[in-house]
């Protein structure tokens, strides 16, 4: 979408989630618990509420996606494998965070949960494939959502049977199209989308926004308790699948609610120039400063406050290194190569 035609609410919700993302990376006792209920689903939820793949023929589409994503992916991608040629050139191919230069390149090609970026691989596969149950079934809203929620069961389907990734993480893309799809009815059921966003909805969106929150939670917690198994769809983790995806609904409702509901310079820049914070917050900024806390042993206990303390400087500085950067690669000839 470009300037004229941004959804202010949709731009303050990937702030939001950006941020979630970060702090989620961070070693802030049970709060990443809680983010990992539903800050991806969130994003695949987003895009699908941008979604407009009528406007295109297939090619058009996929030369759209390729160069929003693919591109981009290759371009973030090996500014994060280079950070790590050279770490392993520092402490050994042997010591390395992820093998040596050799495996790390093919993974990068291969993509099967590997590293931030693994977002981007995902979403392209699940644009295309959302672009063909649009297509095949265009206003036909009961089959599309039948088909959706089939392809999902399959994807969940994979994960019993043991899949620990397929390349470019089409198992993850298999079951975040349900998300997408969710985002695109979302949007286009004007009676929906109206009513969630109306000024009745706002004026008691504490209250609202409250109480998706605590459902959001409760349910998240079901979700791990019951099925013994942690939330991170990053790396194929679902807990339990239908209390998951209820879980994660409400999460993004509380987030939508939240969107609408304030006016933010600073969530609204972020949620526009998610890209190079999203790709490089965590494997090389949060990795770069535990090697320099460990280096001049600073912030090396392991109380909640010491965790606290060693998040809250990271956290700053993943702000102050990443954002001027993003300023720089905007105003350069090859923004387009990393996605801003």
């Amino acid at each position: 979408m470009d300037g004229k035609t941004r959804i202010e609410w949709v731009d303050t919700a990937k702030g939001i989630g950006l941020l979630l993302v970060v702090i989620g990376h961070l070693q802030i006792p049970l709060v990443p618990i809680w983010i990992y209920t539903f800050h991806m689903p969130l994003f695949f939820f987003l895009s699908g509420v941008v979604f407009s793949g009528k406007k295109y023929t297939f090619i058009e589409f996929l030369k759209k996606k390729v160069k929003s994503l693919v591109i981009p992916y290759f371009s973030l991608g090996l500014v994060i494998y280079l950070f790590y040629v050279i770490v392993n050139g520092i402490v050994g191919e042997g010591n390395g965070l992820y093998g040596s230069n050799g495996e790390m390149f093919v993974q990068l090609l291969k993509q099967e949960h590997f590293w931030t970026i693994w977002f981007l691989a995902c979403l392209f596969l699940v644009e295309i494939i959302y672009y063909w149950i649009d297509y095949m079934f265009t206003n036909k809203q009961m089959i599309s959502s039948i088909v959706s929620v089939t392809i999902c069961g399959i994807g969940f389907g994979l994960y019993h049977l043991g899949c620990d990734g397929l390349p470019w993480n089409l198992d993850i893309a298999l079951i975040a199209q349900l998300f997408y799809h969710m985002g695109y009815i979302f949007k286009n059921n004007k009676k929906i989308y109206n009513k969630i966003l109306s000024k009745k909805v706002l004026n008691k969106s504490v209250v609202i926004s409250s109480i998706f929150l605590v459902l959001n939670v409760i349910l998240g917690f079901l979700s791990v308790k019951i099925s013994g198994k942690s939330v991170d769809m990053s790396v194929g983790l679902y807990g339990n699948e239908f209390l998951t995806i209820i879980s994660a609904i409400f999460g993004i409702f509380f987030v939508i609610i939240v969107s609408n509901s304030i006016s933010s310079k600073i969530l609204n820049y972020l949620g526009k120039n998610t890209m190079i914070i999203f790709a490089w917050h965590s494997r090389i900024v949060i990795v770069l400063f535990d090697y320099i806390f460990k280096a001049f042993g600073i912030l090396q206990g392991f109380s909640m406050l010491y965790k606290i303390i060693q998040s809250s400087i990271v956290f700053i500085c993943i702000f102050l290194i990443l954002i001027p950067i993003n300023e720089l690669v905007k105003r350069s000839r090859i923004h387009n190569w990393f996605g801003v």
